[in-house]
């Protein structure tokens, strides 16, 4: 899609050199590649302060009970495989 665009070439220049771009349309896609990333980190940025956490949780303890539940499961099937 074509799209008409006052740009400040001194500016749109510099970026080229900086980011040693090969065209002019490559320095403005990237450019608003990063602004949106930039736009979207700012509002993870909101979320700070905003995650209530529980005292005494424990995530290894549940990881490990994850994991001994896994490696008890796949006991299981091997036994019922071999049996079949």
């Amino acid at each position: 899609m074509a799209t008409n665009l006052h740009i400040d070439t001194e500016k749109l220049d510099q970026l080229v050199q900086a980011g040693k771009f090969r065209t002019k349309r490559d320095a403005v896609n990237t450019a608003i590649d990063e602004a949106l990333r930039y736009r979207k980190q700012l509002k993870i940025l909101d979320l700070f302060g905003t995650v209530d956490y529980v005292e005494g949780y424990d995530h290894k303890a549940l990881r490990r009970k994850r994991q001994e539940k896994n490696a008890d499961s796949g006991r299981h099937n091997r036994m019922v495989s071999r049996a079949s």
